[in-house]
C-alpha cells in the first residue's frame, strides 16, 4: 500500500503520454530500469534518448526507489534508537521525516490507540506512521470480511475488528483482546488486529495475513514476494549466468546473441553500435558515417587540419614538423619540441615559455604549497628556488622540508640540570627539589622548610633541616625518626637497661627517663616480694601505743610519666585517672582516703606548678577503693611528689593507716610536639 499513491500517478503519466510511446512498449521494464539504476549506483540520473517517455518513468522509479529507501532507513533509525536526533545532516530530510512518522505510530500503539495518521501531513509520512503503528492504514480490495463474534460485529477499514461481551474492561483483563483493545464505549469492547493480521473467528486472536498467496503485496517486477509475520518483503529475482529477467513471461530467459555491429537492448532485442563513439575509428582527418551494422570512413578532398598536411604519396594527412622546417616561434631553435599535429618550446629547468612575449620566464616555485614543506619558508630565485628553516629546524636530505634540532643531544642548550628537547626548540628542566630559575637554565634549591612551615604540622614533626634538593628531620633529644622520616618517636631507655643499679626503678619519660632508688626510712624494711614498696618493722602495734598506730603500716612506692599539658578532653574525659588503691573488703573495716601534696620541683622558670585542686581522689562502687584523678593539665617540666594516705577503722576503732608515696613526671614535651613547652 505505500506505493498507491505514486501507483496512481505512474498510472495517469503513462495514460498521458500514450502518445508518445512506441505501439508494444513493455512500460513495466522502463520502471524497472529505474529500480535497477538506484540499486546499482544509488544515484537516479535523466538520460535523454529516443524513447524519451520511458526514459521519463525510469527516472520516476528510480526516485520513488530512492525515497523508499530513505524512509525505510527512517523507520529502521526510530525502531533501533527510539530518536532522530543523528539525522539532521543536509540530504536526509526524507529519512527525518520518516523516523519522527514512525516515532509518532509507535507512541499511538504503546497508547493502546487506533492507529489513525495525523490529517496534514504527507502521504509518505502517513504510510510510515501506519506501518510502525500496526495499523492497516488505507482500505485493501483483499479485505476479508469481519467475523461475527458474540451479538453485534463492525467493519473497519484495513482493519479486522470485533465486538465482545463482555464485563471485563480492557485494563482488568488482558487476555480479553490479543493484539488491540477498545473499551471507549461503556457498553462493550471492541477486539482488532494489527496491519498485516486478521481476526480469527473466536473475534479476539489474530492470524497473519499471507499477502503473497493473496497476491496483496506491491513487489515490482524482477522481485519475489516472501511472506513474513505481519508483513512481507521483496526479494530481487537472479537469474543464471546465460539468463535474464523477462518481464513480459515472468521468468528468465536466454541471453539473445547478437551479429557484429550490433549488441543486446534492455528490452532483449539487437541493438545497433554507433562506431563512431570509438576513438581512432577512422585515421586523422578522415570523418566516420555510422550506418545500421557497420560505419565507413570519409575523407575530405582537400583539407588537413592544422598543423598536418596532405601526403602526395598515400593521399592521407600526416603531421608536420614545424622544428625541422624552421617555421616555429620558439627563441632558439634547440628549444623546439615537435608534436604530433603541433609543437612545443621546452624551457631549461626554472623556467617556462611564454607564448605571448615567445621568451623563457623564470617559475616562482614557491607559489606550489608543496615546493617547501615542513617547518620552512620558500624563497624564490631565478631559475631555482631554495627553503629557508625556521628556527629551531635544520634542512633534511632532499633539501625541500626541515626537521628538529635536538639541542639537548648535540650539547647547544644551557641548562643547569636536565634538557628536554621539544618540536623546534627545548626547555630547561630541574631534578626534584628545584625550581627552575627565572633565566629558565638554572636550577635553585627549593627549602622545603620553610615552604611548608606554616601547613599543617609542617613536614616534620621535629625540627626541618633544609638540604640541596632535599631537606631531612631531626628529632630532639629522647626521641628517634620514625621510619617515614619525618615523625619524630620516644626512645624507651628502659627498654635498654639504662638504669644499672639492682635497686633502681628505670621510669620512661616522654622525651627521657628516670632512674629512682627507693629507700626505706628508719623502722621499715623493703618488702621481699614488692620491689616498691616498704613495710613497718613492728606489723602489730598495742592499742594504747598511738604513735606506732599512727605510723603508716607500708609505704607503696607509685612512678608515673605524663607529656606535657595532656588535654585528656579531647578524649571525652572530664578527669584522667592515675592510680587506683584498694582497702580490704571485709564488712567490718572501713577506710578514709586522704591527699596531701608534698613538693613541686619545676623544670624550669616559667613552668605552672600542680597545686592541691590538681587532683581529686574518687572513691569507687566497689569495697574501699578509690581512684586517684588529674582533673586539670600539668605544664612540664616538672616533678609532683603526692602521699595518698588510707586511715583504716575496725568495727568503728581506729585500726592504723598506709600511704601510696606517688611521684609523678611531666614531660617538657607536649604529645606529637617536639618543642619543649
Amino acid at each position: 500500500m505505500r506505493l498507491q499513491t505514486f501507483a496512481a500517478l505512474l498510472l495517469s503519466f503513462w495514460h498521458t503520454c500514450d502518445i508518445h510511446v512506441a505501439s508494444g512498449r513493455n512500460v513495466g521494464a522502463c520502471c524497472l530500469s529505474g529500480r535497477k539504476m538506484y540499486a546499482a549506483s544509488k544515484k537516479c540520473l535523466f538520460s535523454e534518448n529516443n524513447d524519451i517517455a520511458c526514459a521519463r518513468i525510469t527516472t520516476v522509479c528510480c526516485l520513488t526507489a530512492l525515497y523508499e529507501t530513505k524512509c525505510d532507513e527512517g523507520k529502521s533509525v526510530a525502531v533501533a534508537e527510539e530518536n532522530c536526533e543523528g539525522l539532521d545532516a543536509p540530504g536526509r530530510e526524507h529519512t527525518k521525516e520518516c523516523c519522527h512518522c514512525c516515532l509518532l505510530g509507535r507512541e499511538t500503539l504503546k497508547r493502546n490507540e487506533a492507529c489513525t495518521p495525523p490529517s496534514h501531513v504527507s502521504r509518505r509520512c502517513k504510510q510510515a506512521f501506519v506501518s510502525c503503528c500496526g495499523d492497516g492504514g488505507e482500505p485493501s480490495d483483499n479485505d476479508d470480511k469481519v467475523r461475527t463474534f458474540s451479538a453485534m460485529t463492525t467493519e473497519v477499514n484495513a482493519r479486522y475488528t470485533a465486538t465482545v461481551s463482555s464485563s471485563g474492561r480492557c485494563s482488568e483483563d488482558k487476555n480479553l483482546c490479543e493484539q488491540i483493545c477498545d473499551d471507549s464505549d461503556p457498553t462493550m469492547v471492541r477486539c482488532s488486529c494489527r496491519a498485516g493480521f486478521r481476526l480469527n473467528s473466536d473475534g479476539r486472536t489474530c492470524s497473519d495475513i499471507d499477502e503473497c498467496m493473496l497476491g496483496t503485496h506491491n513487489c515490482g517486477p524482477g522481485f519475489t514476494c516472501r511472506n513474513a509475520h505481519g508483513s512481507f518483503r521483496c526479494e530481487r529475482r537472479l537469474c543464471p549466468t546465460g539468463q535474464q529477467w523477462n518481464s513480459d513471461s515472468q521468468r528468465c530467459v536466454a541471453s539473445v546473441t547478437c551479429s557484429p555491429g550490433f549488441h543486446p537492448g534492455s528490452d532483449g532485442t539487437c541493438q545497433d553500435v554507433n562506431e563512431c563513439h570509438l576513438p581512432d575509428a577512422c585515421p586523422s582527418g578522415q570523418k566516420c558515417r555510422n550506418t545500421q551494422g557497420s560505419y565507413y570512413c570519409e575523407k575530405p578532398e582537400n583539407s588537413c587540419p592544422s598543423g598536418y598536411e596532405m601526403s602526395t604519396v598515400s593521399g592521407n594527412c600526416i603531421d608536420i614538423d614545424e622544428c625541422s622546417r624552421g617555421t616555429h616561434t620558439c627563441p632558439d631553435a634547440n628549444m623546439c619540441v615537435n608534436t604530433v599535429g603541433s609543437y612545443h618550446c621546452r624551457c631549461p629547468t626554472g623556467y617556462r615559455f611564454n607564448p605571448s612575449t615567445k621568451q623563457c620566464e623564470d617559475v616562482d616555485e614557491c607559489q606550489s604549497p608543496q615546493a617547501c614543506l615542513h617547518h620552512s619558508t620558500c624563497e624564490n630565485t631565478i631559475g631555482s628556488f631554495h627553503c629557508v628553516c625556521h628556527p629551531g629546524y635544520q634542512q633534511s636530505e632532499d633539501r625541500r622540508s626541515c626537521v628538529d634540532i635536538d639541542e639537548c643531544r648535540q650539547n647547544l642548550a644551557s641548562c643547569h640540570q636536565r634538557c628536554v628537547n621539544t618540536p623546534g626548540s627545548y626547555q630547561c628542566a630541574c631534578e626534584r627539589g628545584y625550581t627552575l630559575g627565572v633565566d629558565g637554565s638554572t636550577c635553585l634549591d627549593i627549602d622545603e622548610c620553610a615552604l611548608y612551615k606554616f601547613q599543617g604540622s609542617g613536614l616534620c614533626a621535629g625540627q626541618c633541616i633544609n638540604t640541596p634538593g632535599s631537606f631531612e628531620c631531626r628529632c630532639p633529644h629522647g626521641f628517634q625518626l620514625g621510619k617515614d622520616g619525618r615523625t619524630c618517636e620516644d626512645i624507651d631507655e628502659c627498654a635498654n637497661g639504662i638504669c644499672s643499679g639492682h635497686d633502681q626503678i628505670c621510669i620512661n619519660m616522654y622525651g627521657g627517663y628516670k632512674c629512682e632508688r627507693i629507700v626505706c626510712p628508719p623502722n621499715y624494711v623493703k618488702d621481699t616480694r614488692f620491689k616498691n614498696r616498704c613495710n613497718r618493722l613492728s606489723q602489730t602495734c598495742s592499742p594504747f601505743d598511738h604513735q606506732c598506730l599512727h605510723s603508716p603500716v607500708s609505704l607503696l612506692y607509685n612512678y608515673i610519666s605524663l607529656p606535657s599539658n595532656v588535654n585528656f578532653q579531647d578524649f571525652g574525659l572530664s578527669a584522667l585517672p592515675l592510680i587506683t588503691l584498694k582497702g580490704p573488703s571485709d564488712l567490718d573495716t572501713s577506710v578514709q582516703y586522704e591527699l596531701q601534696l608534698l613538693e613541686t620541683r619545676l623544670g624550669r622558670h616559667g613552668v605552672r606548678p600542680a597545686t592541691r585542686a590538681s587532683f581529686a581522689v574518687q572513691k569507687m562502687s566497689g569495697p574501699n577503693s578509690a581512684v586517684l584523678n588529674l582533673v586539670e593539665p600539668l605544664q612540664g617540666p616538672q616533678d609532683v611528689v603526692l602521699d595518698l594516705i588510707m586511715h583504716f577503722h575496725h568495727s568503728g576503732t581506729f585500726g592504723g593507716r598506709s600511704t601510696a608515696k606517688i611521684f609523678l613526671f611531666v614531660s617538657a614535651f607536649k604529645e606529637n610536639n617536639f618543642t619543649e613547652m
